[in-house]
């Protein structure tokens, strides 16, 4: 246990490194570093679902790679995308993935697809490309991708993350599959994350500015839903991020 709590604590003391003194100093040095990302990450097994017994935490290697995204750029470039997708959605993946969309923009349109396929898989049990396509063509087992689809927690951390996230305004449609049905959700905390998440987007997506009958109808259909609930919802933190809609 010492020596595995030495290994994470290694990660961490590299990543200060990098952005207090070193910087893009770090350059000859990445490819080990990252050698030991990738073996911290098997080390704890393939996948969230199948986490080996008493594995390491990968917090500290995610915030790891978050601080040398930022110390080094775009110098970053051996990014271990599917051993980081595979740990399942997590607080430290989601702030990982966010230095690396911010201090590499070559990066961000790979990482928007990854993110919100994984975020689609959790939130509507189907992946993402295939969103539009009939449920019986595109469900499968997504147990390799997510710690249990019941849990509040992870929902509510899914609803965050694509609220937050830089997805460059294309996903409203997306929110409207994804995000909404929460709003209805028995757990008082999911309806709250469903609705900042799209309050969140609602201001900011370009649709807002579209005279489609498209965009109008994923836009009434919204705000119905956010009115709908900041009337009969009786938190009054809920009513408060509706309110500035009306």
């Amino acid at each position: 246990m010492l020596h595995i709590n030495l290994f994470l604590s290694a990660f961490i003391a590299i990543g200060h490194t990098a952005t207090a003194a070193v910087g893009s100093d770090m350059k000859p040095f990445l490819d080990s570093i990252m050698a030991q990302i990738k073996f911290g990450l098997q080390a704890r097994g393939y996948n969230s679902f199948y986490r080996k017994k008493n594995a390491p935490s990968e917090e500290p290697i995610f915030q790891c790679v978050g601080m040398l995204a930022s110390a080094v750029g775009p110098n970053l470039t051996k990014l271990l995308h599917d051993l980081f997708f595979a740990c399942g959605l997590s607080e430290p993946l989601r702030q990982a993935l966010m230095a690396i969309a911010r201090n590499i923009p070559p990066l961000l349109k790979t990482i928007q697809d990854r993110l919100l396929d994984l975020l689609s898989v959790i939130l509507c049990g189907q992946h993402y490309k295939a969103i539009e396509a009939p449920a019986s063509l595109v469900r499968s087992d997504v147990s390799a991708f997510t710690r249990d689809l019941s849990s509040s927690q992870l929902i509510i951390l899914a609803l965050s993350a694509l609220g937050t996230f830089d997805f460059s305004g294309h996903i409203f449609e997306f929110v409207r599959n994804a995000a909404l049905p929460y709003l209805e959700d028995d757990n008082a905390d999911v309806r709250r994350a469903g609705a900042l998440t799209c309050c969140r987007l609602f201001i900011v997506d370009p649709i807002c500015y579209q005279a489609s009958s498209h965009a109008i109808e994923i836009i009434s259909d919204v705000l119905a839903k956010l009115l709908t609930l900041g009337i009969a919802d009786p938190g009054k933190f809920v009513c408060s991020l509706t309110g500035h809609l009306t």
